[in-house]
């Protein structure tokens, strides 16, 4: 064959031949004598076209010639192959620095990470502070998901102004792509409010300078502006500013968009609301597309003029995965009826209005058919019309029943659809009295409530103005547990249900009959019993008053339900979430509602929700036979000095009532003033089959989950606070 035909035959076969003819084929035509030229060509052509990878890597790697290796780059159909040659070539090639440096960025911006580290690049081969800021540079616009840039970031430049000096060089050349931006700010570990309002003003300025994104609409940033400052949490502002920017660019030179854009800050906060994270998410990804989407700019229009502020996350999730055309079983005609059954005044309270974005979230899923959805959606909302003939009384007593129903229901759905035997019976001729008949028993069966205490169990944990369906939303995760871990789990669960509902909590959580360890700790010692059982509680004025609706925080011991439930869930980066994606990690969130060793020090807000929180550890020193109290990692919402000190300060003063010593871990404390305590603890056992244990972490991440709350913390790091 000729050179080109060689050439023509590789492609053809490439595209369209099984992958084990290819490579007999590939052997043929590279055993075919042919210039160097004609070699390059056919391997090229086959980096194209080769979808299974790289079968011949003897011919690849036989190319030496720089240019010849940035001209193959982007030919990979397969990025870790290239990424394997390139290794492979700067391993190997004799090069200089600012050919691998160029090299390296090659590899960023076309295969989407790095092949070399910046470390690498710094110490083997001499590179500048200069190439750095390059490095990040390429990392942000093309590889923001590499999961390398946190440690490099951190190593290269320690300190946290230092770090944000970085970023603000970054923003200059980087703002038109802010999205990708924000995806690894949090990577440059910015946790000052301070220097995150500084970072948001920033780009503000930028984009206001910035004329083809913001389209002429000055007033429409800054009352943009007002919102996304408002939120103390640097998540928030952060998420806040994301939708800024896909707001401002997506206004660009549409007509119209402007008066939508005066509804911005309202959409964003009734997104910010929702729960679980999937609903947010959904909602987001909504609103998005129907920004871009032509038809669904005139339906967002039909809804955004005349809803109510409540209704605007509902509307976007009846919306949400549809195609403007199907509406997933549902037409227009349909979300006009619900949402106006909605529009009623008793669907504004935001437990009502969160448990129904709730059910629409579930339900607008692929887990059901689209006239099944359809039917449980209209059942469920769509509030009954008087008829001709009916008096106002008898309408009266209908729409309460209704209502009654529905506040039951609207708990209910989450969890029927969640279980595969329950949802298989789910019919679009379901009625209203099958569906509450399958949730009572459900609640039996899972739960163990009885018949006489359906409603109570609906006041205290369905209703929860805090976090409505909380136990029930933990419940279910818990459900995707291996058999074998169901059997653990339930049983406890019912134990927490019912003590709760018969005023034994958290009586339980003390009791030593059940509990080994505490059995040990406590036995000859009564006055330490009631002495770790009574409360201690300080209050805060409010350094920074806008961070917090009220003038002080309340820092307190609590062995409260509703408190240890939501131990994981109100702060964040905690996996004993009660929704937490994996649920062999928050299985173990029962060793801290049940285990009475365990004791939750917790800041609050005005409105009772915790915003930062330490678990303190009652546990044993074998060597010196003594209870100590270890104090674990902190977790919070607020980078507050002055929380951090009165979470301390209750530990402290705890260690001191109870004349015990305080031990915490150096790894997460700056204790370098304290001594050493040289004696391991331990836990000896417990009423929860698993426990998570962060000091245990900070050496085995693998090892951290405890089987029956028996474990050692070994005296590595630790230091003796009191």
């Amino acid at each position: 064959l000729s050179p080109s035909m060689r050439i023509a035959f590789t492609t053809r076969v490439g595209k369209s031949w099984p992958a084990h003819l290819r490579m007999l084929v590939e052997d043929f035509l590279t055993n075919v004598s042919m210039t160097k030229q004609e070699r390059f060509k056919h391997i090229k052509c086959l980096c194209e076209v080769s979808s299974c990878g790289f079968p011949f890597m003897e011919d690849l790697y036989q190319i030496q010639d720089p240019q010849e290796v940035e001209e193959l780059l982007p030919c990979f159909v397969d990025c870790a192959v290239g990424q394997n040659f390139l290794q492979y070539y700067l391993d190997t090639a004799s090069l200089d620095r600012p050919t691998i440096f160029n090299l390296n960025m090659q590899a960023i911006q076309i295969l989407g990470d790095p092949v070399i580290s910046w470390k690498e690049l710094e110490t083997k081969h001499g590179a500048s502070q200069e190439e750095f800021q390059k490095y990040l540079n390429a990392i942000i616009l093309h590889a923001p998901n590499y999961p390398g840039l946190k440690d490099e970031v951190q190593a290269a430049v320690p300190e946290e102004k230092d770090r944000f000096e970085v970023l603000k060089k970054m923003t200059s050349s980087c703002y038109k792509s802010p999205g990708d931006l924000l995806l690894v700010l949090d990577k440059f570990k910015i946790t000052s409010p301070a220097l995150a309002k500084e970072f948001i003003h920033l780009m503000c300025r930028q984009f206001r300078d910035d004329q083809v994104s913001l389209g002429h609409s000055q007033d429409v940033l800054e009352k943009l502006e007002k919102v996304i400052l408002k939120p103390t949490n640097l998540h928030e502002c952060l998420k806040y500013f994301e939708w800024l920017n896909n707001f401002l660019r997506l206004s660009g030179k549409s007509r119209g968009r402007e008066k939508l854009l005066n509804r911005c800050p309202r959409l964003i906060e009734a997104i910010m609301k929702l729960y679980p994270l999937e609903l947010r998410d959904k909602a987001e990804k909504t609103l998005l597309d129907l920004y871009k989407d032509p038809a669904g700019e005139s339906i967002l229009h039909r809804y955004n003029d005349n809803l109510h502020e409540h209704l605007l996350a509902p509307c976007l999730l009846l919306l949400s995965g549809s195609n403007f055309q199907s509406l997933q079983g549902l037409n227009v005609q349909d979300i006009d009826v619900i949402l106006g059954s909605l529009s009623n005044k008793k669907y504004h309270h935001f437990r009502l209005i969160q448990s129904i974005n709730s059910l629409i979230g579930i339900v607008t899923s692929d887990l059901l058919l689209p006239r099944v959805k359809r039917h449980l959606l209209l059942l469920i909302l769509n509030q009954p019309l008087k008829e001709p003939q009916e008096s106002q009384y008898l309408y009266q007593e209908r729409l309460e029943q209704f209502r009654k129903n529905q506040e039951t229901l609207l708990c209910a759905m989450p969890a029927l659809l969640s279980l595969a035997f329950y949802r298989d019976h789910i019919t679009d001729e379901v009625t209203t009295q099958s569906l509450i008949e399958s949730w009572n028993k459900l609640s039996k069966e899972i739960l163990g409530v009885t018949d006489d205490q359906l409603q109570q169990f609906n006041e205290i944990f369905i209703k929860s103005k805090r976090y409505p369906l909380a136990l029930l939303i933990y419940t279910m995760k818990l459900q995707l547990l291996p058999e074998e871990d169901r059997k653990l789990v339930n049983p406890l669960l019912q134990k927490f249900t019912r003590a709760v509902l018969k005023g034994d909590f958290p009586k339980i959580r003390y009791d030593t009959e059940n509990n080994a360890h505490l059995k040990k700790i406590f036995e000859g010692r009564p006055d330490l019993l009631s002495t770790w059982t009574k409360k201690l509680t300080i209050f805060l004025a409010a350094s920074d008053p806008s961070a917090n609706k009220g003038n002080k925080w309340t820092v307190q011991e609590t062995d409260a339900w509703e408190d240890l439930l939501l131990i994981g869930t109100e702060v964040p980066n905690s996996c004993q979430h009660i929704d937490y994606r994996d649920s062999h990690r928050n299985k173990c969130l029962l060793s801290y509602i049940l285990d009475g060793k365990n004791k939750a020090i917790v800041a609050k807000d005005s409105e009772g929700k915790i915003v930062a929180r330490v678990i303190l550890r009652l546990l044993w020193d074998e060597t010196h036979k003594t209870p100590v109290l270890f104090m674990e990692t902190l977790y919070g919402k607020l980078n507050s000095e002055q929380l951090k000190s009165g979470l301390y300060q209750i530990c402290k003063d705890k260690a001191q009532e109870m004349h015990l010593p305080l031990v915490a871990d150096s790894l997460d404390y700056p204790l370098s003033d304290y001594p050493l305590y040289s004696s391991s603890l331990s836990s000896t056992g417990g009423p929860a089959p698993y426990e998570y244990v962060d000091a245990i972490k900070n050496y085995d991440s693998d090892a951290a989950i405890r089987p029956n709350s028996i474990y050692t913390i070994q005296p590595r790091s630790l230091k003796q606070i009191v």
